[in-house]
C-alpha cells in the first residue's frame, strides 16, 4: 500500500467522507497533490487536509501532511494550502512542528487583507483522537501536522521567542486557532 493510499484511509477513518476534492501541480512533470474537504467533524467549521505532501519526502526531510480546520475563508484555503506546501518543497524547508510559511499576502491576498494573516504555522495535531497524529504505513510512520494561519505580529514573535513560547501565550489567552477572524495573541 502507498503512502497516499495510507493518509488518505487514515483522513476517511477519522473525519469521514470527503465533501470537496481540489487538485493542484506545479507544473506539468511534477506529481500532483489534493486538498481534501471535510464538514461535521468541527461545528461551524471545515477541514482541509493535504494529500500528497508525502511523495516529497525527501526534499522535506520528512513524512507527513497537512491539514486546516478553519471556520471561514473556505474557498481560498485549498489554493493557499496547496502553494504554501509547493514552497516548502522548492526551499526544501524541513517539514515539522513550529515551522512557519510566510507569504500568505503573496499567495491569497485577499485572505490576508480580509484576516489579517501573514504566515501558515505548523503545530502538532489537537482536538482529536491522540492516534490522529501519526499514520502507519510500510515499516515507516507518517505524520499530521495542523497548519493554523497567524497574524504578522504572531509571526515576528514566533522569529523572536520561538514555537513553544508562541503557543504557550495562544494557549493562555486561550485563542480559538480555527478562527480566521481571531485576534493576535500578541
Amino acid at each position: 500500500m502507498n503512502w497516499g493510499t495510507c493518509y488518505y484511509d487514515h483522513f476517511v477513518n477519522y473525519l469521514g467522507s470527503p465533501v470537496d476534492r481540489h487538485t493542484f501541480e506545479q507544473n506539468k512533470n511534477d506529481l500532483t497533490i489534493q486538498i481534501l474537504a471535510f464538514d461535521g467533524v468541527f461545528e461551524a467549521c471545515r477541514v482541509f487536509c493535504l494529500l500528497g505532501l508525502s511523495h516529497y519526502t525527501s526534499e522535506l526531510n520528512a513524512l507527513g501532511e497537512v491539514y486546516m480546520v478553519l471556520d471561514d475563508g473556505w474557498e481560498e484555503v485549498p489554493y493557499l494550502l496547496a502553494n504554501a506546501l509547493f514552497f516548502m518543497v522548492q526551499q526544501k524547508m524541513q517539514l515539522g512542528w513550529g515551522i512557519s510559511i510566510d507569504g500568505i499576502r503573496n499567495i491569497s491576498p485577499s485572505l490576508a487583507q480580509t484576516f489579517d494573516k501573514s504566515a501558515l504555522y505548523l503545530t502538532t495535531p489537537f482536538n482529536l483522537p491522540d492516534t490522529f497524529k501519526h499514520v502507519s504505513g510500510a515499516q515507516k510512520t507518517g505524520d499530521m501536522y495542523l497548519g493554523v494561519c497567524i497574524s504578522r505580529e504572531e509571526e515576528a514573535f514566533l522569529k523572536d521567542r520561538e514555537a513553544e513560547a508562541l503557543e504557550s501565550v495562544c494557549a493562555e489567552k486561550n485563542i480559538d486557532p480555527f478562527s480566521l477572524r481571531r485576534v493576535s495573541c500578541v
